[in-house]
């Protein structure tokens, strides 16, 4: 499987704007600026966009691996969180931590555990990573 999506930027690092596209239309022009990362508002960042693939893709490889022994999620909440710090003279992501939620009926908390620690180490996003991941996992009653 290929995919892609298109970055466009005008300007500098401080004032500057750019507009991301995804080929599935999900996001069209979508703002992006390094200012997002200080500020909220209806622009994203690099970041922020990481820590979406890298939740939804665990959450897609957790759900293939419930299948897989029987069990299906009835909601699974996975948030990831993007350390972004300097090193060595630029920014550098040092830290991704992964919460997990999830009601699963039926499953036992060992077997969520182990199933949550394959996924994690199966997962496309944070195997592309390489960054050291923490995970906490809470199977809901």
């Amino acid at each position: 499987m290929r995919t892609f999506a298109t970055a466009v930027w005008r300007g500098g690092i401080e004032n500057g704007m750019g507009s991301l596209s995804m080929r599935s239309g999900a996001m069209v022009n979508h703002p992006f600026s390094a200012a997002s990362r200080d500020r909220r508002g209806l622009r994203t960042n690099p970041e922020e966009l990481l820590a979406a693939a890298h939740a939804s893709s665990f959450s897609l490889t957790l759900a293939a691996l419930l299948d897989d022994a029987g069990f299906v999620a009835a909601r699974m909440d996975t948030s990831v969180e993007v350390t972004l710090a300097p090193a060595s003279g630029s920014f550098t992501i040092t830290a991704l931590r992964l919460t997990l939620e999830a009601r699963v009926p039926h499953l036992q908390d060992a077997a969520f555990q182990a199933l949550a620690s394959r996924a994690q180490a199966a997962c496309p996003v944070a195997r592309l990573c390489r960054v050291e991941t923490s995970l906490e996992a809470t199977l809901l009653g």
